[in-house]
């Protein structure tokens, strides 16, 4: 017994995409990278790490800055900051104990408080991936970028104040009373009346 099978004269089109195109992803990812030296870490984590620092400096230097400063080698400073930094010590030393030893034995540390922890933090906010100096360049450039995004700002607070726009005279509600001139208006001159009836 033969089975027989009745043959078509029409040809099948072949597939035009290969099963290779279909394994394409959506959206592919570039592996061409851009001009330059790749950067070791972005500079937002930089310029967070050393807002990060300059809170912890800003809780322990009051016991920290006396033996730091006097620390004439390496261990001193570890020892320093297990002594007078005790919850915050692992996050420097021994790893950051020779970055920390350059920063504060550089001829421009700081002789104020307030100067000292920002370079410190500023410094230290790179690790060991970022010299010191690039470190505080970048988060110079973050907190100019902060700065340029707070445009109105109130440069005085009193009664009276000086105001970026250039308004100088007394307050509405202890902002500018250009961002609202009527009822500002109408505000401080009852505020006025009830000074003199007193």
């Amino acid at each position: 017994m033969r089975l027989r099978y009745r043959e078509s004269s029409a040809q099948m089109r072949k597939r035009k995409k290969t099963a290779r195109n279909l394994l394409k992803p959506l959206d592919p990812i570039v592996l061409k990278r851009g001009r330059g030296r790749p950067p070791n870490m972005s500079p937002s984590e930089v310029f967070n790490r050393a807002r990060n620092y300059r809170g912890i400096f800003g809780q322990v230097w009051d016991r920290l800055w006396e033996p730091l400063l006097a620390s004439k080698t390496e261990d001193d400073v570890i020892r320093a900051f297990e002594k007078y930094a005790d919850p915050f010590s692992r996050e420097f030393v021994p790893r950051l104990s020779s970055v920390i030893w350059q920063v504060i034995r550089h001829k421009k540390f700081p002789v104020r408080r307030g100067a000292q922890i920002n370079f410190l933090a500023d410094s230290l906010a790179g690790l060991n991936a970022l010299k010191p100096r690039r470190a505080r360049d970048i988060v110079a450039e973050g907190m100019a970028q902060l700065r340029a995004r707070q445009k109105h700002r109130t440069v005085r607070r009193e009664f009276y104040i000086e105001c970026t726009c250039g308004y100088e005279g007394p307050t509405y509600k202890r902002k500018c009373p250009m961002r609202d001139p009527e009822r500002a208006k109408v505000e401080s001159e009852k505020f006025l009346l009830a000074l003199t009836h007193r």
